[in-house]
């Protein structure tokens, strides 16, 4: 490596939340990264997981999805905090 570069960030809790709006008022969230460190946390708020993608070597990372949350609704946003 050169002198200013760095290794990405990598700790035992990074975890990345994608964000993708499907109009002005739902929204499909995408839990990725080290997200086994909060798997009760997963479970009791009932965000279903599985692996992106085929089988076998196109088979993608664990991932936790919470899709078409309608954004417009109090209750439905306090799903979302995990």
């Amino acid at each position: 490596m050169k002198i200013f570069e760095s290794p990405p960030p990598y700790g035992k809790r990074i975890v990345t939340l994608q964000i993708e709006l499907e109009g002005t008022d739902k929204a499909s969230l995408v839990f990725a990264g080290r997200i086994y460190e909060y798997l009760d946390r997963f479970q009791n708020k009932e965000i279903p997981g599985g692996f992106p993608g085929g089988d076998g070597d196109e088979k993608g990372k664990y991932c936790r999805v919470m899709k078409s949350v309608d954004v417009s609704e109090e209750a439905e946003v306090e799903k979302v905090g995990v």
